[in-house]
């Protein structure tokens, strides 16, 4: 009997270190889902998907979100996410703010309840991980879009547990916080204008200083919470104090 996984953005950075590390284990199983392939595996199928386009998800969760009556036990990553057009509201475009939300707040919602939907019949685990961020606590001038989604998301798994705390339908709900990790979406941080966020320098710096985790180390956390959620009652996690 296989675990299986199904996780979002595994075309490079944390989706990819996931999904790499997991396959290692000869009783996992991991659907990947990006715009851009990522790598091959007897255990890795990859479904090319643009999360933008959430029209499309119910059509994308009957693809995989297939029959496992045989599974040892299911877990959805959402890990996809974009910081997306950085500067300030009102001098960034609507398509740039309606993008954002559909990623990092729409999509995974979206997935959630598909997931439920497709598996609360299974008597077996069942884990949703929505990946957050420090920036859905914590205000940053233009990244409002990108912060607004991520409380949101937070919020959400919180009110999906208690109602699966209600159900029984044995769902275990995280949002959690990975820190600071050295992906692309530092990158773009760090070549920001200045004029549309003012705290750039405090990210360079984390990068001159090596204070960012890799995908990696990242990586191995999660799998480290999936292997003890018991030891972890709440929803909202810091992967740092993991």
């Amino acid at each position: 009997m296989e675990t299986h996984f199904f996780i979002t953005g595994t075309s490079r950075g944390i989706g990819r270190a996931l999904a790499e590390r997991l396959v290692k284990n000869p009783y996992y199983h991991v659907v990947g889902i990006a715009r851009h392939a990522a790598f091959q595996h007897s255990r890795y199928t990859h479904v090319i998907a643009d999360l933008t386009e959430v029209d499309q998800l119910p059509t994308l969760a009957n693809k995989i979100f297939t029959e496992r009556a045989s599974a040892k036990r299911l877990v959805l990553i959402n890990n996809a996410g974009t910081l997306g057009e950085i500067g300030y509201v009102g001098e960034i475009s609507e398509a740039q703010l309606i993008a954002s939300f559909r990623v990092n707040m729409i999509a995974p919602a979206l997935l959630c309840s598909l997931f439920i939907r497709h598996y609360k019949h299974l008597l077996i685990p069942k884990t949703i991980i929505n990946v957050s961020s420090g920036a859905g606590k914590t205000p940053y001038d233009g990244w409002a879009a990108y912060c607004a989604a991520k409380a949101g998301l937070d919020m959400f798994s919180r009110c999906i547990q208690i109602e699966q705390d209600i159900r029984e339908f044995g769902f275990r709900i995280f949002s959690v916080a990975p820190g600071v990790v050295d992906t692309q979406m530092q990158q773009e941080i760090r070549r920001a204008n200045t004029e549309g966020f003012s705290r750039i320098e405090r990210f360079r710096l984390l990068k001159e200083n090596r204070e960012l985790s890799t995908p990696e180390e990242v990586a191995e956390k999660f799998i480290h919470l999936l292997d003890n959620e018991d030891q972890y009652p709440e929803v909202i996690l810091d992967l740092r104090n993991i």
